[in-house]
């Protein structure tokens, strides 16, 4: 029978600490292939960013001066957790093996929780409104007095569907490594 005392306790934290950064080493996260992260140590971060940067240009004659409209908006920071209680009756019994893998369990889930996030809104992407009031893939996104599109128009071959369905089935929570969908061949060329 084990004792509950501080030295007792800082071990079985220190267990399961080391469980958990384990667990963090197995998860397998795709989110860094769509999006940026951004460091934060505040309640907020705010965004702000001139649209139409003009392209360089061979500085000949007097300077091309270009008005840029300013955008902003600001993301309020949440907190996240997981937590769970340990039984006293597990301490004192030395049955606390289960918690291990529990503690390798919720370090992959952690690693993974960006992913969740991030593919949440990507599949929100037609629906979900960005910054400007439309969604975040859109034909009709405002710049100034022009109107820009970010949602592509190329028409689908049988080979972007083969390809498509072969990440599908891969899925962006797979965890061991997959091989990449076929190349497509010269007679899957639109």
């Amino acid at each position: 029978m084990a004792a509950i005392n501080k030295a007792n306790l800082s071990v079985l934290f220190m267990s399961l600490k080391k469980s958990f950064q384990g667990g963090l080493k197995l998860g397998k996260p795709q989110w860094q292939r769509v999006a940026t992260r951004i460091p934060s140590t505040g309640a907020a971060n705010y965004y702000a960013w001139l649209e139409m940067f003009p392209k360089m240009r061979e500085w000949i004659g007097e300077k091309q001066l270009t008005k840029l409209l300013a955008h902003d908006f600001t993301v309020p920071n949440k907190d996240f957790e997981a937590t769970v209680v340990v039984k006293r009756n597990h301490i004192k019994d030395d049955q606390l093996g289960i918690y291990g893998v529990q503690a390798t369990a919720a370090g992959q889930s952690a690693e993974m929780w960006p992913d969740e996030m991030v593919f949440e809104l990507l599949n929100k992407a037609f629906t979900a409104k960005c910054y400007d009031g439309l969604p975040f893939i859109s034909n009709s996104h405002k710049i100034g007095d022009n109107t820009y599109s970010n949602m592509g128009k190329a028409p689908l071959s049988v080979c972007h569907t083969g390809c498509g369905q072969g990440l599908i089935r891969r899925g962006a929570y797979q965890h061991k490594k997959a091989e990449r969908p076929p190349r497509p061949s010269a007679e899957h060329q639109p």
